[in-house]
C-alpha cells in the first residue's frame, strides 16, 4: 500500500526542521542511548604494593561505543571507595602505591557517551608481604607451532630489591588438574624471557603460567592463565575442501550463562558459517553422554563468540565447534574444557558450639552442589576480623569443622562463607561461642555397678544401662564404672583393659 502524500503545511515543517539543523532529529537519537550493562570482574592479580585487575567486557554497550571504565579500590572493610584512575579501554588495570599483605576490595563499570553503567560485583584480594621476594610476571604471550608452544613474559617490575636470578615455568594440558614444570636442557631455572615447550599433543589447550625467582626464593604465578592449543605444521590446501577444525575453543562462566570464544578459521573457499555443540552433566558426575546438542542459532562467517544464556545451575557443559564453506562442513574442534555455569552461592546458615581443651565446633547447612570449598573468618572481644581461611582437608560435603588452639574459656565469633567457580559467597551470620576447658578428673571416684536387668527384671534397651550405687545383682556379669567430679561424664573402669591410667583413658572420650 502506498503512503498518502503529507498535506503541503506538514512539509513545510518538515523542511523547517532540516534548516534549523536536524535538531530534532538528534535529539530524538540521542534519547535511544542508554549506558552500558554490568561489566564483571574476572580475575584479580595481587602484587606486593599493588594489584592487576582483568574484566569481561559488558554484554550490551547501550547504543553508543564504549569510552572507558571505572575502577575502584578500597581495603577491605573501609568506607570510602579510591579511583584507581584507569581511563584507557585497555586490560588490565594496574593499581599501584597500595600496603604490603593487605586484602582491598575491587570493582568495574563502563563508560559510554550517556555515563557510566552498573558496578560489578566486589572482588576481594591481598597484597603479598613485604618478603623481598619479586612480583608475577605479566601472563605470558603464547604462539602455537607443530607440537610446542613458544612462551614469552615481562620481567616484573618490583623485584623485591634484589636482582631476578630466573623464571619458573609450568603448564598443564588437563584444565588445571595437575601441573607440569619446565626447564629444558635440566636447568632447574630459565634465565632469559622466552622459552618453547615441546611434546605437546596438537589441538589440545595447554595453559602456562610463570613465576620470577630471586635471592629470597619464587614469588607468585602469573595469572590469569594463558592458554593456546599447538597446531599441526601447514600443509597445502587443495583448491576446494571444507575448512580446517578451530584451533582454539574456550568458555568462561558468567552468572547462569557461558562465554563460548574460538579462534578465527581461514579457508577457500570461504566460509559460510560455523556449528556449535554442547553436552552437559552434573556437577559432580564425570561420565560425559554421547549425544551433542546444537544451539538455537545459526553462527556467521564473522563469529567469534557466543553467549550461551539460562543454564542450569550446578551443572557442567562443555562445546565443540566447526566451520562450513561451500564446499561442506570441516572437522570439530577438540572439547573445550568443561566450565560450569553457577551462580554465586547464597550465605550459609552457621551454628557454633562449645568443645574441649580450647576448642569451638562449627556447624553448617546450605551450599550448592557446585561447592569447592568453605572459608571462615574468626574474631575475639574487639579485635578485627582475622582474613578469610580454607577449612583445610574439608570435603566440599562436610557440614561440621573443629577450631582448636584457642584461649580457653574465651568467647568467639565466626562467619561462613561458601565457595564455587564463581567465587564466595556473602558472609553467614555472626554466630560465637565460648572455647571449652580442659577436663580434670577427681581424686574421689565413686564405683558404680551396672546391670543389664532394669528394676522390673526386664532386660534393658540395646545401648542403656542401668546404674546402682551398690553391687547387688552381678549374675548378669555387671561391669564397674568410676565416676568423673562434675558427674557430667561416664568412663570405662582401666579394670582388666591395659589403658595406663584414668587420664589416658579420658583423653579418648568426649565429654
Amino acid at each position: 500500500m502506498r503512503a498518502k502524500p503529507l498535506p503541503v503545511p506538514h512539509r513545510c515543517a518538515i523542511l523547517l526542521a532540516l534548516a534549523a539543523g536536524f535538531w530534532w532529529a538528534l535529539s530524538s537519537a540521542d534519547a535511544q542511548v542508554g549506558t552500558p550493562t554490568r561489566a564483571n570482574i574476572h580475575t584479580t592479580t595481587g602484587l606486593h604494593q599493588g594489584l592487576r585487575v582483568y574484566w569481561y567486557e559488558p554484554s550490551e554497550n547501550g547504543g553508543s561505543p564504549l569510552t572507558g571504565y571505572d575502577v575502584h579500590h578500597r581495603i577491605s572493610g573501609a568506607q570510602g571507595w579510591i579511583d584507581a584512575v584507569h581511563t584507557r579501554l585497555s586490560q588490565p588495570a594496574v593499581i599501584s602505591g597500595l600496603r604490603f599483605d593487605t586484602t582491598y576490595e575491587v570493582r568495574v563499570r563502563a563508560l559510554n557517551s550517556s555515563g557510566a553503567g552498573r558496578w560489578s560485583t566486589t572482588e576481594s584480594r591481598g597484597t603479598s608481604p613485604n618478603d623481598g621476594r619479586p612480583d608475577p610476571p605479566w601472563p605470558p604471550s603464547l604462539e602455537p607451532r607443530d607440537a610446542q608452544l613458544e612462551v614469552s613474559w615481562t620481567a616484573p617490575v618490583y623485584t623485591g630489591g634484589r636482582a631476578i636470578t630466573g623464571y619458573h615455568v609450568r603448564y598443564t594440558t588437563d584444565d588445571a588438574a595437575t601441573w607440569r614444570s619446565w626447564a629444558p636442557g635440566g636447568n632447574r631455572l630459565i634465565s632469559g624471557t622466552t622459552t618453547t615447550i615441546t611434546g605437546l599433543d596438537n589441538g589440545v589447550t595447554v595453559g602456562v603460567v610463570v613465576a620470577s625467582v630471586n635471592g629470597c626464593g619464587q614469588g607468585r604465578n602469573s595469572s590469569p592463565i594463558a592458554q593456546a592449543a599447538p597446531v599441526p605444521a601447514a600443509s597445502p590446501v587443495p583448491a576446494a575442501s571444507p575448512p580446517p577444525a578451530p584451533a582454539t575453543l574456550q568458555s568462561a562462566s558468567r552468572s547462569r550463562a557461558l562465554r563460548v570464544s574460538w579462534s578465527t578459521v581461514s579457508a577457500e573457499p570461504p566460509l559460510t558459517g560455523y556449528e556449535l555443540q554442547y553436552q552437559s552433566i552434573a556437577w559432580n558426575a564425570s561420565v560425559w553422554p554421547e549425544d551433542w546438542t546444537a544451539v538455537d542459532q545459526s553462527l556467521g562467517a564473522d563469529a567469534v563468540l557466543y553467549l550461551h544464556e539460562e543454564l542450569s545451575a550446578d551443572r557442567r557443559y562443555r562445546y565443540r565447534l566447526r566451520a562450513r564453506n561451500s564446499v561442506g562442513a570441516g572437522d570439530w574442534s577438540v572439547a573445550s574444557p568443561a566450565a560450569g555455569a553457577q551462580p554465586q552461592p547464597g550465605a550459609p546458615t552457621l551454628r557454633v558450639h562449645t568443645a574441649a581443651s580450647g576448642s569451638v565446633k562449627l556447624t553448617w547447612s546450605g551450599g550448592p552442589a557446585s561447592t569447592t570449598r568453605w572459608d571462615y573468618r574468626i574474631r575475639s572481644g574487639n579485635s578485627q576480623w582475622s582474613v578469610w581461611t580454607a577449612i583445610s582437608g574439608a570435603d566440599p560435603t562436610s557440614k561440621s569443622h573443629t577450631v582448636s588452639d584457642l584461649t580457653e574459656d574465651a568467647r568467639y565469633r565466626f562467619q561462613l562463607a561458601v565457595v564455587n567457580a564463581s567465587g564466595p559467597s556473602p558472609a553467614s551470620d555472626v554466630a560465637d561461642a565460648v572455647a571449652g576447658l580442659t577436663p580434670k578428673l577427681s581424686s574421689y571416684l565413686v564405683p558404680l555397678s551396672h546391670d543389664e536387668m532394669d528394676t522390673d527384671g526386664g532386660a534393658t534397651a540395646v545401648g542403656s544401662f542401668v546404674f546402682l550405687t551398690d553391687a547387688d545383682d552381678l549374675t548378669s556379669g555387671a561391669t564397674n564404672f568410676v565416676e568423673i567430679a562434675s558427674a557430667d561424664a561416664l568412663l570405662l573402669n582401666a579394670q582388666g583393659s591395659d589403658v595406663a591410667s584414668h587420664a589416658s583413658l579420658l583423653d579418648s572420650v568426649e565429654p
